[in-house]
């Protein structure tokens, strides 16, 4: 830090001037470089958004509630279940309550037998989560006759009496921890998306950062997993990335921005004589 000199006068032996050194508090930076800075961070800055583990959403008929249980409770140390007889609260919507557990699931389980089959609910709540592109796990426990045509062409878990129950856990287990990771992905981005929109678009919900390389990487290798990525993850992801695009398109702005502002300063200290009157002379 640099001081100057300021002279004061000492009385000891008569009138002398004595040089005292007091420090000068440093100026503050330029409005533009404040703004450039912030710009900087901000375009770096990752979304605060919660990791969690996957979570699956039962799908059964009420009539097949003891098997339900059986299977929840085994599930239940290693995953998050959305099941009705608990995350339904009182006086809510039931079905808008059963899309939110379905939108934020990573996969379905529908429990298949001749109840579950013919159920108008079960339907519902199956065509929904095919809508959404969620990976579908048909739980057999009875037969059913005849087949819900959606589920005719996906693999199968049989949990038949017949069948042992603990070798049917582990295939099923085995199956929920094949790409975990996308399955996670397609339900979080899809969350992000819906509070984006909930808030009007608002450009401070979009990725940017880290979150945003991940979401174009997962995007840009979604053609060949599953679940594929819905028409409104394009949306948001590509928001987000042109947004990204205008933040740095302002960056390098204030960057060469100040680039010239520099070089135009230092030429007015440096060589006056392209000055007039102490200005530049445009």
């Amino acid at each position: 830090m640099k001081y100057p000199t300021i002279q004061a006068l000492s009385y000891s032996s008569g009138y002398q001037m004595t040089s005292i050194q007091t420090p000068i508090p440093p100026s503050p930076p330029p409005r533009f470089l404040k703004r450039l800075l912030f710009l900087l961070k901000e375009s770096f800055r990752k979304p605060d958004i919660q990791e969690r583990g996957s979570m699956l959403f039962f799908s059964y008929s009420h009539k097949d509630k003891v098997f339900v249980q059986k299977l929840y409770a085994a599930l239940s140390p290693n995953y998050e279940i959305w099941v009705d007889w608990e995350d339904i609260p009182p006086a809510v919507e039931w079905w808008e309550e059963i899309k939110r557990g379905i939108e934020d699931s990573d996969y379905f389980l529908f429990m298949l037998t001749p109840n579950s089959a013919i159920s108008k609910v079960c339907g519902q709540e199956l065509e929904y989560a095919l809508s959404q592109g969620k990976r579908i796990f048909p739980i057999v426990i009875e037969q059913p006759d005849p087949v819900p045509l959606s589920l005719r062409s996906i693999n199968w878990m049989f949990f038949t009496p017949e069948e042992d129950f603990g070798v049917c856990l582990t295939k099923l287990l085995n199956a929920l921890n094949i790409n975990p990771e996308d399955a996670r992905l397609h339900t979080k981005f899809y969350g992000l998306w819906r509070d984006w929109v909930s808030h009007d678009r608002d450009r401070s919900y979009l990725l940017r950062g880290k979150q945003l390389w991940e979401a174009t990487a997962w995007l840009a290798k979604s053609d060949n997993s599953t679940p594929l990525p819905l028409q409104e993850h394009r949306e948001y992801i590509w928001a987000s990335q042109l947004a990204q695009f205008v933040r740095i398109k302002r960056i390098t702005t204030g960057i060469i921005v100040s680039a010239i502002l520099g070089v135009l300063i230092t030429l007015h200290f440096l060589t006056p004589s392209f000055c007039e009157n102490g200005s530049f002379p445009f």
